[in-house]
């Protein structure tokens, strides 16, 4: 007897003929008579984002026995800067009744330092006690002695938002470990073209982190999957936020699908992810 399969509250709310209506509208040479690809790639995308918020909803996970191969974590930026909630820049505009986008960049950023942390404690040896009475300083030590990098690639506003933010103590967090790349973002494409790392020697099975929210995944794993935006031999693992209400991650997982579908035609993303781990 085949069992009923169970569709996704996910699933349900992608509005795929309005996906499919876009796609042959906007980028028809591409995706005319291909529907059937252009199908299976929306249901593909939707998978990975469930995947991914199945991983937000746990604590955080990195391999506790070998915590040293993790050499950096990128967090993408996204809406204000971690001192403002929304901005008045254009790529915001967007977002400016989106309640759920409100503060990304500070999430983002937040939940890369709180694996970095976890990260620097599980290098350093500490047990679990000597942890609990580190003040904060010895914490921002250990993560200046232990821990893997921030990689940080935002607006002009964003960057300067978060280096004051380190600076005056808002954020602990060591200056040493923060690496800004240089170019000029204006979009999510420059920061994948321009992603840059700090100098250091990657070995194969290191381990780069990806932070951004589940929809968000897809459409950057793509374009670098593109552009090869990672050092040759390294591991990706990412490191999902989920946002707190399904019609967000709806409202959300059917732009970014826009996003993907528009990508790819124009040849700035790949049909499949760069290959990572969760």
């Amino acid at each position: 007897m085949n069992e009923k399969k169970t569709i996704s509250k996910l699933t349900k709310g992608i509005d795929s003929p309005a996906l499919l209506d876009y796609a042959t509208e906007e980028h028809g040479e591409y995706w005319r008579g291909h529907e059937d690809r252009l199908d299976h790639l929306i249901k593909t995308v939707v998978l990975e984002i469930e995947s991914l918020d199945q991983a937000a909803s746990k604590p955080i996970q990195f391999d506790h026995e070998k915590p040293k191969t993790y050499k950096a974590i990128w967090a993408i930026s996204g809406a204000g800067t971690y001192q403002e909630s929304i901005t008045d820049l254009t790529g915001d505009a967007i977002y400016k009744d989106k309640t759920w986008a409100h503060n990304s960049d500070k999430k983002r950023i937040d939940h890369a330092i709180k694996i970095i942390r976890e990260i620097s404690l599980a290098v350093s040896g500490l047990s679990e006690e000597d942890q609990k009475s580190l003040t904060e300083e010895q914490v921002e030590n250990i993560i200046r002695e232990f821990g893997p990098y921030l990689i940080y690639n935002g607006v002009k506003i964003q960057i300067e938002a978060l280096r004051s933010a380190v600076r005056i103590g808002k954020l602990n967090f060591p200056e040493e470990k923060l690496c800004i790349p240089d170019g000029t973002i204006t979009c999510t494409i420059d920061q994948v073209t321009d992603l840059k790392f700090p100098n250091i020697e990657f070995n194969i099975g290191d381990i780069i982190g990806v932070v951004t929210h589940s929809p968000h995944f897809p459409r950057v794993l793509r374009m670098a999957n593109k552009h090869k935006s990672f050092p040759r031999g390294a591991t990706i693992q990412a490191f999902p936020i989920k946002l707190d209400h399904l019609e967000d991650e709806i409202e959300f997982t059917n732009a970014e699908l826009r996003g993907i579908i528009g990508y790819i035609s124009k040849d700035h993303a790949e049909f499949a992810p760069y290959s990572y781990i969760i």
